[in-house]
């Protein structure tokens, strides 16, 4: 949290250092915070990762991955909704509004989609009902798209796509996520069209 913190103070307690010319500039420069948030990872030492600083990413036994890795069969963090309530509540704390720039998922299944959706959406109410002065969520992504570093692996379009013939397919998750702006807010009514289970 140093470098939000900065925004707010100017000055860190870290590695990283805010310029004398600039703390005053980037004191209270904030409008609002943004969160991206997609899964949970999970770190232990490694003596053979010195260049992430010797942590080594794992899946813990019985964790349920959250992305279809780019890559096979590696895991791709671990599908943790309860993670998106906890950081905004973190982020609430420095008195700015919040939004959710980014939340969503790599698969092709689009029901696992709708369940990712349904409980990180869920998560993010429960934060608000918690008094969190989230402004805005958006889901990543509308359409499938290229990925900087995956390339056209990773799927995380509610509409999917045909990359050979650009045909377009709206998914259930689409209409699912257009539901919810309608209603402004998930319910059981939508949960129960979309078969989508929420813990």
């Amino acid at each position: 949290m140093d470098i939000i913190d900065a925004l707010f103070t100017g000055e860190t307690a870290g590695r990283v250092k805010v310029p004398v010319e600039e703390k005053t500039a980037v004191r209270e420069s904030s409008d609002f915070l943004a969160l991206n948030y997609y899964s949970k990872d999970s770190i232990k030492f490694s003596i053979f990762h010195p260049g992430t600083l010797f942590g080594k990413t794992i899946m813990p036994e019985g964790a349920e991955s959250s992305h279809e890795g780019a890559y096979g069969d590696k895991p791709e963090g671990e599908y943790y909704p309860h993670g998106i309530r906890r950081l905004l509540k973190i982020l609430d704390s420095y008195g700015q509004p919040v939004y959710v720039t980014e939340n969503g998922v790599s698969t092709n299944n689009d029901a696992y989609r709708v369940k990712y959706m349904a409980n990180h959406i869920a998560e993010a109410g429960r934060a608000m009902e918690d008094g969190v002065d989230l402004r805005g969520y958006l889901f990543w992504s509308t359409l499938d798209n290229f990925e900087w570093n995956e390339g056209y692996l990773m799927r995380f379009g509610m509409i999917h796509v045909d990359f050979e013939t650009q045909e377009r397919t709206v998914q259930d998750s689409a209409k699912l996520f257009g539901d919810i702006a309608k209603k402004n807010g998930l319910d059981d009514a939508l949960c129960k069209k979309y078969n989508a289970v929420v813990e």
